[in-house]
């Protein structure tokens, strides 16, 4: 096979992915496979194309932990993904000059978070003390903090026009204004906050046609809070044991989540907290770590925050830093039968007898479901 450079491919992404990994020490060259400049691509860097791009590109937004549909490596080559657009003629080239194919990928389960936990409180929805036992357990292995007299807390409220500048426009809302969130509910009103003003903005979807009003709290009495982004592991035997993939999913994936999210809160309430502290949704897309601070109830109105100051705020600067990924596969994937699949998968893992003539039913099971194709985008 040819040597391959950054213009031999037809796939914008693809391009710019391979620009962005190889060495350019060299000075640039004519091509004897595209006969246009470019530089040419090692063997190493294009299978760091291929994990960039078909890989981690393929992670689906909201999924709860990463989870990329897609794979490669070389038991699988020629691989059997077929994207119907001129992907094919760019993975054809780095496939073959590398001898890996790319495949349709089940990851762990556990990477989405469908832990042992997840499957006791939402699969198998297990109640009673059982239930209390679970959350117990959870948030047992939490860390405990607590939030001193003069430390600060900011908030955030976005509209059409600036609110006025006083502590109760930035409690909690009255719960007829509000609507159920990740983690408030009717019976567990919320106070959404932060240690820092960006993470404010990123939770509220601040716009450059909004009026941003900033408030700044002091903590006037010491608050006590259950910390989920730091959690004891020390006695978790498996990757399905861990608690901290459970809390990822629940902070990072979507709206079908927000019932057992506003459920822990509740859970965290009943123990006496003042509230606590998650990792921020748009931390998954951020170069530093972002946290939210959940209080309980109305803290300002309970003299639990004083407010200290208050701003406009103006976005004066807007900048993304983006990867690529693959679209139009022409494989459909059934994400009823694949959550059943998956439960299903992880009943037999997680018992301690595995029988390999139902494990391989399921694996067969798993194939079929990998293996329809549709000439339709999806």
């Amino acid at each position: 096979m040819s040597k391959i450079c950054t213009s031999c491919f037809d796939n914008h992404g693809i391009k710019e992915t391979a620009l962005s990994v190889v060495d350019k020490q060299s000075d640039e060259i004519i091509c004897e496979s595209c006969l246009k400049t470019g530089y040419y691509l090692s063997n190493d860097e294009l299978l760091s194309v291929m994990n960039q791009f078909f890989v981690t590109g393929s992670i689906p937004p909201e999924v709860g932990g990463p989870a990329p549909m897609f794979q490669f490596n070389e038991h699988k080559y020629p691989g059997d993904v077929e994207f119907l657009t001129e992907l094919d003629k760019d993975l054809k080239k780095i496939s073959q000059t590398t001898k890996v194919g790319l495949f349709h990928y089940g990851p762990p389960i556990w990477r989405l978070g469908y832990t042992e936990h997840y499957q006791s409180l939402v699969f198998d929805n297990v109640q009673g003390i059982e239930r209390k036992d679970i959350w117990h357990e959870i948030i047992s292995r939490c860390a405990d903090e607590t939030l001193d007299v003069g430390g600060h807390i900011y908030r955030v409220r976005t509209g059409e026009k600036l609110p006025p500048a006083i502590p109760s426009e930035f409690d909690t809302p009255p719960q007829k204004y509000t609507q159920e969130g990740r983690f408030n509910s009717d019976s567990t009103p919320i106070f959404y906050g932060a240690t820092d003003i960006e993470t404010c903005l990123h939770e509220t979807r601040s716009s450059l046609s909004d009026y941003i009003m900033l408030a700044k709290f002091c903590v006037t009495k010491p608050l006590k809070i259950l910390n989920l982004s730091r959690t004891d592991e020390s006695n978790a035997v498996t990757e399905f044991e861990r608690i901290d993939r459970m809390l990822q999913r629940l902070a990072y994936a979507g709206k079908e989540e927000y019932k057992i999210c506003q459920e822990l809160a509740n859970e965290i309430e009943q123990r006496g907290y003042d509230g606590f502290i998650t990792h921020s949704y748009f931390g998954q897309a951020h170069k530093k770590k972002l946290f939210n601070i959940s209080l309980f109830g109305y803290p300002v109105a309970r003299e639990k925050l004083e407010l200290k100051s208050t701003n406009r705020l103006k976005v004066t600067s807007i900048a993304y830093e983006y990867s690529y990924g693959p679209v139009n596969d022409n494989h459909v994937l059934d994400k009823t039968k694949l959550k059943s699949l998956s439960e299903k998968m992880k009943n037999v893992a997680l018992n301690g007898d595995i029988d390999p003539t139902q494990m391989s039913a399921l694996m067969d099971d798993f194939s079929a479901l990998l293996n329809p194709r549709s000439d339709k985008p999806i």
